[in-house]
């Protein structure tokens, strides 16, 4: 390709490089190539949970200055310095503080950075080739997974690497065009570089030879140097002097590390570092290595094409092309080639020699940039011998970063790193009065606190120093003294090498608690184990016959007693006893109403008359129609089945119901039902004060409160719901969200459940009602019927702004139905002013006045 210089509006005798000028067409695809690499590090940013890693960002960020720039990291009884020096946390310090705390804006600094990376590239594969080289270069680091991958991670790991390319950059024009500024520049980039990262030190070992090459001398200068040329030269030393004052510090710093615990780090051998860092920059980490190994082969090929050709047409820094300039362009060419990436690798492994520092490729991502300039520049070489082959060579090498991107986002194994999201939201969604949270270890509650959303106390085992030997006897006497005064205990577990590599927290509680559900979460990571514990026994003792009993089961399991409790609007602890419901089903004025989206938990204390089977035991949320609301089927104990349960004796046993969010305010009752877990054949509840024998026994009346808004969507809609795929809209009023009918096939005369998820888009003042018209297969509406929105006796005038309910509705097939498929559509009807409401759908505002909801089978 041939070069064309760039005018030289500098005194005579200054050097200037010679680079390509850049198009307009260059530039739009230069912009392109930014947007797509922001488009695809933003693209779902919030997906996986963050990780311990991270979460050591979180802890920083979240402390005062003095204490970031103190560099430590002090857990319940253990204090200890970072790996990496404060730029980065304080950076993120600030933004949170301006912000929060969304995973959103926590990885938003790295998503700039990596962003940052690809005008950088083109810039640099620009000077070193020329326009395509430079934006092949772009091309790559836009699609790099490995790029991606740290992103879309709350670390400083794309932030070392975009300083770290600035400063090259910096470095390059400072020397080529002896101007103060970038000199400047380049110190600034350093120092911010190495302020963000120790190991960048390596790369600034890189840049001495670097410069040394760059460094113009009056015979390689152009006809016209005169003796003012050297006090143009000086002008790099503005960025040497930044340098040098932050440059001993840090090296200190450093050195401490050397002192750092070595739990989770070893010696490795620099062929591996060179390997990972191969399959890395190549393909990411959402990649098996030894399923990829041979596209790893064409990636290392392509750039040692790139090395060759930079060897053979080295760049041009000055107008004369003898054999000492030849000697520089190869010089800077394999410098920033071949040493950007092995001088760092090789100063790693020799500082491994005093201390183990490497921890995965992560700790070379400061390299990869020369990786990506030299495949532009193989590419480009290719495509000039021979362009077909060189568009071969670029596909596949594309093809191969997409396959990876798509692993990224799409494959199970990389959904997560560790799911400490998901282990938050479950224990908010089933936590009851009485619980408390347990997380192992103590470093690992940053990170799952970041996600609960919770009011339980949350405690964190064993406060021990990092690495340091556990006392087991002491830990015994903590755990015994933590979980006595609570009635259920979660014990989220994730990696525990560094706190309690014995595991000993779990099997304290293994051996002294009965464990009443255990649910995994698996990750890329370290998977995340959520444990329920009941710290007593449930047997509570032997009773006689003659104990009065509130009613029996079948004649097998008498109820001795119960009581219903949960938490208010207010937090505050309400319920009532069993007396208390026995005497009125009316409304307890004491009991207060409950929040939808909490629990609600009935205890029970049993009796055994004789033995039992397994049975399981349902708690239903019920309206005054009968109509179910919410219902949760389980064994008392999953690992204490009722058939090991001793005749006689008393057994404690609380069940709970969490209230769906979008549940209607009104009063419903708390029923429990008690059924064979083998056959579901139920046993019906006989009371023996009054007699009365009904298929299950009303533990009392429940008020749900009034609904609140500011819940997220996700959480709203359970799974297996229909999701409307766009917005739709009735009258500007009301959303549906999304629907659910069951069954899809019923016969004349049968009830079907019909759950509508709404939204009232503002304070609606009108009633409105629900019409179901049946069409059959030839288009006709042969039958109508009308419901409210909900189901039960809210109307929509009461709806607030924003408030999202769940409607219930029982859909009677008409008798007159005739076999064959028909088809339901669904309208919101004004009976006031005896009109249809239009129906908007996504961008289209009238699309008609009818959903189509679902096709039923008639049989």
């Amino acid at each position: 390709m041939t070069q064309t210089p760039i005018a030289d509006r500098a005194k005579p005798g200054v050097q200037r490089a010679f680079s390509p000028a850049t198009s307009r067409g260059a530039r739009i695809l230069l912009i392109a190539l930014v947007l797509l690499s922001f488009g695809l590090r933003m693209w779902q940013i919030e997906a996986k949970s963050i990780w311990w890693d991270e979460s050591l960002s979180l802890y920083r960020a979240q402390k005062s200055v003095p204490y970031i720039l103190s560099n430590r990291i002090d857990f319940p009884g253990s204090s200890t310095t970072d790996l990496h020096p404060p730029l980065y946390f304080l950076l993120l310090h600030y933004l949170t503080d301006l912000s929060g705390e969304r995973d959103l804006v926590l990885r938003l600094p790295s998503v700039a950075f990596a962003t940052l990376i690809v005008p950088l590239l083109y810039a640099l594969g620009r000077r070193l080739r020329g326009v395509r080289a430079g934006m092949l270069a772009a091309l790559f680091g836009a699609l790099s997974p490995f790029y991606l991958w740290y992103a879309q991670e709350v670390r400083m790991y794309t932030m070392v690497t975009a300083l770290g390319l600035a400063s090259v950059y910096c470095l390059w024009r400072a020397f080529t065009e002896q101007k103060w500024s970038w000199a400047l520049g380049f110190g600034l980039a350093a120092s911010a570089a190495m302020t963000t990262q120790y190991l960048f030190g390596l790369i600034i070992v890189c840049e001495v030879p670097l410069a040394f090459f760059l460094w113009s001398r009056p015979s390689t200068l152009s006809r016209g140097a005169n003796s003012a040329q050297p006090q143009q030269r000086m002008k790099w030393i503005w960025g040497a002097a930044v340098l040098l004052v932050v440059l001993p510090i840090l090296v200190y710093q450093a050195l401490g590390i050397a002192l750092w615990p070595q739990a989770g780090r070893w010696y490795v051998s620099p062929g591996i570092m060179v390997r990972d860092a191969l399959n890395s920059f190549s393909l990411g980490l959402s990649v098996d290595l030894q399923q990829v190994w041979f596209l790893d082969i064409v990636f290392a090929l392509v750039f040692v094409v790139g090395v060759l050709s930079i060897w053979q047409n080295p760049p041009r820094l000055t107008i004369q092309g003898d054999r000492k300039a030849l000697f520089r362009g190869r010089g800077i060419g394999l410098t920033l080639l071949v040493g950007y990436i092995f001088i760092p690798i090789v100063g790693m492994w020799l500082y491994s020699l005093l201390s183990p520092l490497y921890m995965g490729s992560r700790y070379v991502i400061m390299c990869s940039p020369a990786f990506y300039l030299g495949l532009g520049v193989g590419i480009d070489a290719l495509a000039g011998r021979r362009r077909s082959l060189g568009w071969l060579a670029g596909a596949v090498l594309v093809a191969s970063m997409s396959m990876s991107i798509y692993r990224y986002f799409y494959h199970e194994r990389y959904r997560t790193k560790e799911d400490y999201r998901s282990a938050a939201q479950f224990i908010v969604a089933n936590e009851r009065v009485g619980d408390a949270i347990l997380v192992t270890a103590p470093e690992n509650m940053t990170a799952f606190m970041h996600y609960y959303a919770g009011e339980l106390p949350v405690g964190g085992m064993p406060p021990v120093s990092l690495a340091e030997k556990l006392d087991a006897d002491e830990l015994a006497r903590q755990m015994a003294e933590w979980v006595h005064p609570y009635d259920r205990v979660w014990l989220v577990h994730c990696r525990t090498q560094h706190s309690d590599p014995d595991n000993l927290v779990t099997r304290w509680l293994d051996d002294h608690a009965m464990l009443l559900e255990r649910k995994a979460f698996p990750s890329y990571g370290s998977p995340v184990t959520l444990s329920a514990y009941m710290p007593r026994s449930p047997i509570q003792g032997q009773t006689s016959a003659g104990v009065e009993a509130i009613g029996t089961f079948g004649d097998r399991l008498s109820l001795l007693d119960y009581a219903v409790r949960y938490k208010d609007f207010d937090d505050v602890v309400r319920g009532f006893s069993a007396r208390e419901a026995r005497d009125s089903m009316e409304p307890i004025e004491s009991a207060g109403a409950i929040e939808p989206g909490k629990v609600v938990s009935a205890i029970f204390h049993w009796r055994p008359e004789r033995e039992l089977g397994n049975y399981k035991v349902s708690l239903r949320l019920v309206d005054s129609e009968g109509t179910s609301w919410a219902q949760r089927d389980r064994l008392p104990y999953m690992y204490y089945p009722t058939a090991q349960w001793p005749v006689g004796a008393q057994i404690y046993h609380e069940a709970d119901l969490p209230i769906p969010l979008g549940t209607p305010p009104g009063l419903y009752h708390l029923q429990c039902w008690i059924y064979e877990a083998d056959t579901g054949r139920s046993f019906s509840f006989q009371e023996f004060a009054g007699g009365q024998q009904d298929s299950f026994l009303d533990l009392g009346p429940l008020v749900v409160g009034e609904v609140q808004a500011g819940f997220p969507v996700d959480a709203f809609l359970p799974d297996g719901v229909q999701k409307t795929r766009l917005a739709t809209v009735f009258g500007g009023d009301i959303e549906l969200f999304a629907f659910h009918l069951t069954p899809s096939s019923a016969e004349p005369g049968e009830v079907l459940g019909l759950d509508l998820y709404w939204r009232a888009r503002r304070a609606i003042s009108r009633d409105y009602q629900v019409v179901i018209n049946w069409e059959d297969e030839r288009g006709t509406v042969w039958h109508t019927a009308t419901y409210s929105p909900l189901g039960v006796d809210y109307p929509t005038s009461r709806w607030q702004a924003g408030a999202m309910l769940r409607g219930v509705l029982r859909v009677q097939v008409p008798e007159a139905a005739l076999p064959g498929t028909h088809r339901i559509h669904l309208l919101i009807y004004a009976p006031n002013e005896e009109e249809f409401l239009w129906l908007r759908r996504g961008p289209i505002p009238w699309w008609g006045r009818d959903l189509s909801l679902a096709e039923i089978t008639v049989q």
